[in-house]
């Protein structure tokens, strides 16, 4: 991957974890699922973002999170679809 390249992912259920490899830093301009939580994470902190409400859908955007190798996203899912998309800035 290289800077200014798109970077994006969807999946149909179960966690869904973005790490960067090494070096590289994504700004994260959209993520989210249709229930549950996202988290920051860095494998032994882990700060919750976008809480569901019951019965409504999670909201799917964020304002420019810089994630890397040492924290990253998780989004939690049950059965529903999750996704992210952002750019690589570094």
């Amino acid at each position: 991957m290289a800077v200014g390249d798109i970077v994006n992912g969807i999946q149909a259920g179960g966690d869904f974890t973005f790490q960067p490899a090494g070096s590289n830093v994504i700004c994260i301009t959209s993520f989210g699922s249709w229930s549950n939580s996202s988290q920051l994470a860095n494998g032994t902190i882990v700060a919750y973002m976008k809480q569901s409400l019951s019965g409504t859908t999670m909201s799917a955007t964020a304002n420019k999170l810089f994630i890397n190798n040492t924290n990253y996203l998780i989004i939690l899912t049950d059965t529903n679809g999750s996704h992210y998309t952002g750019v690589q800035v570094q």
